[in-house]
């Protein structure tokens, strides 16, 4: 719950510096070992936030959702997409 103190200390701050504020919350939220840990928790207590935050928030986690789904379907090969062909010896030209 340290994303929601810190929105909670820089509330005050969101309408100069949000951008910044929130690109930073957004890369917590897509790490590859926690994110998903964080994402969890901060839906699990979506309720008991101020609704300010819990929009925020609920935005920030659905931003992140859409983003890494994104992600996943772009680095999946596509059913057209030209695979390598496997080769029983070393590469190179033959003589």
């Amino acid at each position: 719950m340290r994303i929601v103190q810190a929105l909670h200390w820089l509330h005050d701050m969101l309408p100069a510096d949000g951008d910044s504020i929130l690109k930073k919350i957004r890369k917590i939220l897509e790490d590859p070992k926690q994110g998903k840990e964080i994402r969890d928790d901060l839906r699990g207590g979506l309720d008991s936030l101020p609704t300010w935050m819990r929009d925020l928030v609920g935005r920030l986690i659905h931003d992140s959702d859409q983003s890494r789904a994104a992600n996943r379907q772009s680095t999946a090969p596509s059913s057209d997409a030209i695979l390598p062909i496997a080769t029983d010896g070393p590469a190179g030209p033959s003589r």
